[in-house]
């Protein structure tokens, strides 16, 4: 046996005891803590102690019972009220299906009609793809290279490998359409098409992404006069939002006045209140951001209408770019350019073409910012894509009640004739880690561009399904 010495019944022995204390005059009480716990009398205090603390023990495990059976109470209260909506309404669905299954066809009034009530309607759906959008959102703000990769290789939209249209299909469950609920209002598109007086095309002309083609495209459909001769702008350098241009009313004037049925607004972001201006039909053309920007780089520095000399050595794209970002509209010129907001005070400097974009120079574009944009966007009537021109004829005949196509237009050719007129995509004119970093200072536009492809690709493919089912 393990331990130390002891009687039959496991007690220590006297002899033992005395070896293991302390002195002679030692307490073996206090020797052997064990042994007196057990054996040791209590004084009248230590009773008193001792029933205090089992009172209160006794009262801590009362009060805890009471409170456990109350909240056991309100939760089981609570689980009443909160249980999902869904497998409720599922299930009493299948229990009204089950009674119209065995209801006999024709069946007259004479049956007993149930007494339960109806399910309560569910909540509606959130936004469309909402959550995915803030999701890619969130990767690009973290790791815009990695917010790339997503876009190349899961294409979250389903449009990165589309080139005809036609292979798209309206999605039929609509809670995968990003342009649902629609937010356009075709209240004014309908005068435009019925040539009521007061309605009029906003045309929000981003640069280089076929502005000029549209305005070209418009004297092809339009009564000749309705359209400002030079490129559509009724102040003649398309700055919608620089005063006195930015008050509906004196543009309306101008409007009326000249007859015109076209503004374009070019150099200016879009203001949320021009979508309220009487009688204006949002339009605009979107195309591939780093497409946009080397076109830009050709339009004005290779072809010299920058005002340099046709003798002077070229920067390349990369020097060019970085240094047009320095003072003009910065990166990610599509989300800022719809987000909206308005400006507090007029240019300073009226020779200033890019002074509503100043404002972005210093602020970090957030996911309410990018949401923001995205709504806009969805708000106009006319939603075009350069990649996607020869398929538009359809939505400009619904929007518009334009019948003749468009076609390309090469702005200025006058000034500089291009050698190659077939465009050539900027992947395949930029070196790689060139091309990267201008993906990646641009990551939001390019986001809002698949948005935008993917909205285009309903619009037109829903309309094409809807046309087909009613033959």
């Amino acid at each position: 046996m393990c331990g130390r010495q002891g009687d039959q019944q496991g007690r220590p022995t006297r002899a033992w005891e005395m070896r293991h204390s302390v002195n002679a005059g030692t307490d073996l009480w206090k020797t052997y803590p064990r042994i007196a716990s057990i054996q040791r009398p209590k004084t009248s205090q230590q009773k008193s102690t001792a029933n205090r603390f089992a009172l209160i023990f006794t009262s801590v495990v009362a009060l805890f019972l009471v409170f456990s059976l109350v909240a056991l109470s309100k939760m089981s209260n609570f689980a009443k009220l909160s249980s999902p909506a869904e497998p409720i309404h599922s299930k009493m669905q299948i229990l009204t299906n089950l009674r119209l299954q065995a209801q006999p066809s024709g069946s007259g009034g004479g049956e007993e009609k149930s007494t339960t009530s109806p399910p309560s309607s569910p909540p509606p759906p959130p936004p469309p793809l909402r959550m995915e959008i803030e999701r890619l959102f969130r990767i690009g703000a973290e790791n815009a290279t990695r917010l790339l990769q997503v876009l190349t290789e899961d294409d979250p939209f389903g449009v990165s490998g589309i080139n005809d249209a036609n292979d798209f299909k309206c999605p039929s469950d609509i809670s995968q359409r990003i342009d649902f609920p629609s937010l356009i209002d075709d209240t004014n598109a309908q005068k435009f098409r019925n040539n009521e007086p007061g309605a009029f095309i906003f045309y929000q002309h981003l640069r280089k992404a076929g502005g000029t083609g549209f305005c070209e495209l418009a004297k092809s459909n339009m009564a000749h006069g309705s359209v400002p001769p030079y490129y559509c702008m009724p102040d003649n350098r398309g700055s919608l939002a620089t005063p006195p241009w930015s008050e509906a009313s004196y543009l309306l004037e101008k409007m009326n006045t000249r007859g015109w049925k076209l503004a374009a607004n070019e150099w200016d972001v879009y203001y949320d209140k021009h979508a309220r201006i009487p009688g204006a039909v949002l339009a605009t053309t979107f195309r591939h951001p780093v497409d946009r920007w080397y076109s830009q780089y050709r339009f004005e520095h290779l072809e010299h209408r920058d005002g340099s000399d046709a003798n002077s050595p070229r920067n390349s794209f990369y020097e060019y770019y970085k240094g047009m970002m320095g003072w003009t509209m910065n990166t990610n010129y599509y989300v800022t350019t719809f987000f909206g907001e308005e400006d507090k005070h007029p240019p300073a400097n009226k020779g200033d073409f890019y002074w509503t974009y100043h404002k972005f120079w210093k602020k970090t574009i957030t996911l309410q910012m990018f949401l923001k944009s995205v709504e806009n966007v969805r708000k106009f009537n006319l939603l075009l894509v350069t990649e996607f021109l020869d398929y538009s004829v359809p939505l400009l005949d619904e929007v518009l009640g334009w019948k003749v196509p468009p076609k390309q237009v090469l702005p200025h050719e006058v000034q500089a004739m291009r050698a190659v007129k077939k465009n050539i995509p900027a992947s395949a004119r930029m070196a790689p880690d060139v091309y990267a970093a201008v993906c990646r200072d641009n990551v939001f536009d390019l986001l809002l561009f698949d948005l935008v492809k993917r909205i285009f690709l309903e619009r037109y493919a829903c309309k094409k399904a809807a046309a087909t089912d009613h033959l």
